[in-house]
């Protein structure tokens, strides 16, 4: 009976496995045929005083909850990290995935490529990060870029760096005719022994139009009192293994500007450049600094 019993445990384990790995497979040729991997963001910083009305707002039958569990990598000498380029490999829904996000053309945009790499044996360790596997071309471009490789230069190895540990409630709101994903996470970082809180809400322009994307923005952060923040959880996470609390001031830089550019695109431009340095040097006074680069930049 025990034996029987034993045989019936295994062919469910066995059953359940390989029902993850064929959710896997399915999520990683969805994801493969994504043929602009760029991310559209707004990340919002919840006070104290908003997140028992916020977290009972995310809740309700059209919203689920998530146990993400991250670690972020690096490699030895630092270059992900000074190029603005995050590298994590997270356990999603039964899946590792790893995920390489890097700077876009504007303050809310970026590259972002998902891989999944394989279904979940148990409680298997995570697989350690590796940058070949991040194969779109414009993660090459930027990858290759940002650690000063020539073509046919292997992909150094990397390192793990922090943790993130997050409890994540999902919702897809349709405002206007676009679909956005708003998550609220709370949760922690943790590096070299310390530990910093995380306390955000992030909408995701799925699809449609971005105005509808900062709409829906404007109204959630009016509600709650809520603010924007520039500094990633990467770059928070960064800081908080080095022992910093905040970033460096964001000085002034050059417009982006096309090989061509037109009255509309020079304004786009210099008004992106100067959103950058208001907007990186508001979030760090928000977030506490009383540095007086800070400040002086804003």
């Amino acid at each position: 009976m025990e034996q029987s019993l034993e045989v019936h445990v295994k062919i469910k384990s066995l059953q359940r496995r390989r029902r993850m790995a064929h959710r896997c497979a399915t999520r990683a040729r969805k994801r493969a045929r994504t043929a602009a991997p760029t991310e559209i963001e707004i990340k919002l910083e919840v006070p104290e005083t908003a997140r028992a009305g916020l977290a009972a707002a995310m809740a309700g039958p059209d919203s689920h909850e998530l146990q993400l569990q991250a670690t972020y990598y690096d490699t030895a000498s630092g270059e992900l990290a000074r190029a603005g380029i995050a590298l994590r490999v997270r356990r999603e829904r039964g899946c590792w995935v790893q995920t390489l996000k890097a700077p876009g053309s504007d303050a809310i945009g970026r590259l972002e490529e998902n891989v999944v790499i394989r279904s979940l044996p148990g409680d298997a360790a995570a697989p350690l990060a590796r940058l070949d596997r991040h194969q779109h071309p414009s993660a090459q471009r930027v990858l290759r870029q940002a650690l000063g490789l020539r073509k046919g230069d292997r992909m150094p190895e990397t390192q793990p760096v922090f943790q993130v540990n997050v409890t994540r409630r999902v919702r897809r709101v349709v405002e206007g005719g676009s679909t956005i994903e708003v998550a609220l996470d709370d949760g922690q970082l943790v590096a070299q022994g310390r530990k910093r809180p995380i306390h955000e809400l992030e909408l995701e322009l799925l699809e449609g139009d971005v105005r509808d994307l900062v709409a829906l923005a404007s109204r959630w952060r009016s509600r709650w009192g809520l603010w924007f923040n520039t500094a990633s959880k990467a770059a928070r996470g960064h800081r908080l293994a080095s022992g910093e609390l905040h970033g460096p001031a964001v000085t002034a830089d050059r417009p982006q500007l096309r090989d061509k550019p037109d009255l509309g695109s020079f304004s786009a431009a210099a008004l992106d450049a100067c959103l950058r340095q208001v907007m990186g040097n508001a979030s760090e006074i928000a977030a506490g600094s009383r540095a007086e680069g800070h400040v002086h930049q804003l």
